[in-house]
């Protein structure tokens, strides 16, 4: 109950911090950097004008680009797609199992599922007891915003908003300004740094002016933070996965490390040859199940042309919302493109080689 009523408030207290320290930052660079360095004591009054304006123009683009992240929002399931009817292909995985061929049934016409699902050992899909629905489109449950959250990413501490399928473009140009922000600011002041020590210390010594150091620390500090997350969006995208898909990765290859009792993901296929039968098949540590190379990976984040969308992020349309009025049919053909080829043939070999065990049995 204490962390439910202090989370709300770190989540609004970390960007308004944040806010303040970027405002504080402003002041460093424009006001007694540029301006009473630059401009009036050396002189520079054509470059000083330059940085400000620079400066003042990638820190309003980003501050514009996470607003937009908040107000567009992470998304949300338009459709409830009901539990899929199993109990058919569980009769026929028994009857299989048991080679009893006089009893299999042949005629009767099953109920569309995907080819391939994630699941539980039992073989069922993943099911979301609060939105009443099979969790699709890679979506899990924020209890913040009391809705499945399609694609989801993660919650960011720094910006205060929960990252998916529909913002997840916005939040990436917002890190890619505030890292062009820090990386100019600490070029800039690193190349004037040695001609503007003018400052007396107590002890005598000539310094840089403390706010500008305090500003050149902020800008070195940010600047690895923003390096990191930058990078990393990239190679997510690049690997089509997650933050969170990532640290579930993580976390369970610590927990094996540490020789704790791990229970594996799993995922329900069509077997191959047997018409109506499903194999539950153990997915192993290196399976990749959304990765579809690089390329294909990148063109299916970014909706549109993929330079325009690096450098113009707003431009980045997100990933398409079906329709409400989309069918079951639609639903589970989208469900299955999500899966790559290469995962999809390699759980295909599996199979045959007698890797997996028949649903039912």
């Amino acid at each position: 109950m204490a962390r439910n009523r202090v989370q709300p408030v770190i989540t609004f207290a970390v960007p308004v911090v944040l806010l303040g320290l970027l405002g504080y930052l402003d002041y460093g660079y424009s006001k007694v950097f540029c301006y009473d360095q630059l401009y009036v004591k050396k002189n520079r009054r054509a470059c000083a004008i330059g940085f400000i304006v620079e400066f003042n123009l990638l820190l309003g683009e980003a501050l514009l680009l996470w607003i937009i992240t908040a107000l567009k929002g992470p998304g949300k399931l338009n459709q409830q797609l009901k539990p899929f009817d199993l109990g058919p292909y569980i009769q026929r995985g028994q009857t299989v199992y048991a080679n009893d061929k006089a009893s299999f049934p042949t005629t009767s016409k099953l109920e569309r599922i995907p080819d391939m699902f994630l699941c539980n050992s039992e073989g069922f899909p993943f099911w979301c007891s609060e939105c009443k629905t099979l969790k699709i489109r890679r979506s899990h449950h924020v209890k913040s915003l009391g809705r499945c959250v399609p694609r989801f990413d993660h919650k960011c501490m720094f910006l205060g908003v929960v990252i998916g399928e529909n913002n997840l473009l916005c939040f990436f140009g917002a890190v890619f300004y505030f890292w062009l922000f820090f990386l100019f600011g600490f070029i800039t002041i690193t190349v004037f740094a040695s001609s503007i020590r003018d400052y007396t210390s107590a002890s005598g010594m000539k310094i840089i002016e403390p706010n500008i150091i305090a500003c050149y620390i902020g800008d070195i500090f940010w600047l690895l933070m923003m390096t990191f997350m930058f990078f990393g969006q990239i190679s997510l995208f690049m690997d089509n996965d997650t933050s969170i898909d990532v640290l579930h990765r993580r976390r369970r290859s610590r927990e094996r490390k540490m020789n704790r009792t791990v229970e594996p993901d799993f995922v329900n296929v069509a077997h191959p040859t047997l018409e109506d039968v499903r194999v539950i098949v153990e997915l192993r540590e290196r399976d990749r199940v959304f990765d579809k190379g690089y390329r294909s990976n990148i063109q299916s984040i970014f909706k549109t042309d993929t330079w325009k969308a690096l450098f113009y992020p707003s431009l980045g349309s997100g990933a398409e919302e079906p329709s409400i009025e989309s069918g079951e049919s639609d639903l589970i053909a989208e469900e299955e493109h999500l899966y790559s080829q290469k995962f999809q043939q390699t759980i295909q070999k599996r199979i045959e080689n007698g890797d997996g065990r028949i649903m039912g049995s």
